[in-house]
């Protein structure tokens, strides 16, 4: 027999970097990114071009894809999935650069500005990851 405990996460589930649908918006660090698979991220050229060169150079992983918006000077933020644990958080670093919440609708796949993330936020429920 389940515990209250065990049967509230089966219901509700417990979000994860498996967990995580493309198109997402995660807080990390009180900044707005789009949660893309790898797929996804790839068939936008100007991200294609940045996870190949990051891949690359810093030889960060993107095949589980990541976390990306585009800066006002049209550059490529972004940090890359596999250098998260399956629960969301940062490998090697303090708390600060944990996925904070995670948005729970699913948004069209796009390369977006910060700001204009912030604004799709606005309109959309976050669970916060513990």
């Amino acid at each position: 027999m389940k515990t209250i405990k065990e049967s509230i996460i089966g219901r509700k589930g417990t979000l994860t970097l498996g967990g995580l649908k493309s198109g997402q918006i995660v807080m990390i660090n009180y900044e707005y990114y789009m949660y893309m698979d790898y797929n996804d991220a790839n068939s936008i050229p100007e991200v294609s071009k940045y996870m190949s060169e990051s891949s690359r150079v810093h030889g960060y992983d993107f095949t589980l894809g990541g976390f990306f918006y585009q800066t006002e000077s049209h550059n490529v933020e972004a940090m890359s999935a596999g250098r998260y644990t399956h629960s969301l958080k940062f490998r090697g670093s303090g708390e600060e650069w944990d996925v904070q919440h995670v948005s729970e609708q699913v948004f069209e796949i796009g390369f977006y500005k910060q700001y204009q993330l912030a604004e799709m936020s606005r309109k959309t429920r976050f669970r916060e990851i513990k």
